[in-house]
Order: C-alpha cells, then structure tokens, then sequence
C-alpha cells in the first residue's frame, strides 16, 4: 500500500484509537483520528488518496448513520466499517450503507492492509472513471447544460421550451445531443451520471415553471419507461 494514503479512524474507544495508531505507524500511513461520528463531519476534508475506518459501535450519531451521511455527502469515498462482535445482520446493514469492506475488531495489521488495500484500488479506479464522466459535463455547451438541468429537475418538453424560450423541436435536438455527448441512452442513466459526478444536488426548478414539472410520485413509473421522458 502507497505510504501516502490517509487512514481516517473514527472509533468511541480510546484503547481501540491508540491500536489502530500503532497499527497506521507499523504500516507507514498518515492518519486522522476522531472520538465521534460528529467530530468527524465537523472536521473531515477529503483527501487524494484516503480511508475511512469507521467503528459501528458509537454513542450518539451511530457508525452506520454516520456511513449513510458520509455516502451522501461524498460519494466515491473509501469505507471500512469495523466492530467488536458482529451479527450476520450488522455486516449486511453496514454493506447496504456504503461501506466498501468490513472488519471485526480486534485486527492486526496486515488484516487492515489487505482490506484498506482492496478498498482503495477499487476507490481508485472509481475515481478514474468519475473524472471521465466529469470531463464528459464540460463538453457541454450552455444551452445544452441548462436542457440537461432541466431534464434532471423531470422537466417536461413543453417546460424546457417555456422556461428557456426555444420550441419543442429545439429542445428534443439540444436533448439528443446531450445524450450523446454523455453517452447514455435514457434520462435515468442520465440521472445516475450527475449523481455520480456530483453527489447530493440536484437542480432546483424557478418557481415559474414548477407547474410543468412532472410531479416526484411519476417518477418511478418514467424510469421504468424512459422514452416517455420529456416527449410530451
């Protein structure tokens, strides 16, 4: 594992923080340490090359919460869950959280190289493929970005030509070479990349054109068809 990598720990237990730091030396890692889940999202700033070893055994802001915030706020980072004694069921919720991996304390060192080395050559290569994708955006030109923001708000043809003052036919043209620009085929796909690029926001409607939006309850029904999407 690159010595460069960040391990940030986040574990109530004193004892286990002072383990883990011998364990980051012995392994030659930079590391953060954090007593809580809030200390953590008060202090936390992302970092090239990085993990984080979160305990599910927390007071307060539990470690699973704590994954679930972190995967909203910052969604290709690495995550290893750990905890003293778990269930089938506590690993299984951890996974289904974000974590990338998990551990059962206590571990030794070369238990958490292997799963932190796992974890973030697979992080790596996320990130590769999220800074093509991001590239993919900035092909973009302005009208096309505004069709595409748009379109991910669930705006309708008849909404987009309305709010940016071009025709239907105008619109299903800047749509389709959005499409193609991203490469992808339907608006959910669509939907995945932007989230993907940029986890947590999606575009707000002016309040002038939210009466042509297609209300959040269609939703699932559009994605199950998605040429219906913005035909209308």
């Amino acid at each position: 594992m690159d010595h460069f990598v960040c391990l940030h720990i986040v574990d109530a237990n004193p004892l286990s923080r002072n383990s883990l730091i011998q364990i980051a030396s012995q392994l030659h890692w930079r590391h953060q340490l954090y007593e809580s889940a809030e200390a953590f999202l008060a202090r936390y700033r992302p970092q090239e090359l990085e993990c984080l070893l979160i305990s599910l055994d927390q007071p307060g802001m539990s470690g699973l919460q704590l994954i679930q915030e972190v995967r909203r706020r910052y969604w290709s980072v690495t995550i290893v869950a750990t905890h003293p004694w778990p269930s089938t069921a506590v690993v299984v919720d951890a996974m289904q959280a974000g974590a990338c991996d998990f551990l059962e304390q206590p571990f030794d060192s070369a238990s958490l190289n292997e799963k932190v080395t796992r974890a973030t050559t697979g992080d790596e290569q996320t990130k590769r493929r999220l800074r093509e994708r991001t590239t993919r955006l900035t092909t973009l030109s302005a009208r096309e970005r505004e069709v595409l923001d748009l379109l991910l708000a669930a705006a309708t043809t008849v909404c987009i030509a309305n709010r940016l003052q071009i025709s239907p036919k105008t619109v299903e043209k800047h749509r389709t070479n959005v499409m193609t620009k991203l490469n992808v085929g339907s608006v959910p796909e669509l939907m995945k990349l932007w989230l993907q690029c940029t986890p947590g926001a999606l575009p707000e409607l002016p309040a002038a054109t939210r009466q042509y939006v297609v209300p959040m309850s269609h939703l699932g029904q559009m994605f199950s068809s998605p040429a219906t999407i913005g035909t209308t």
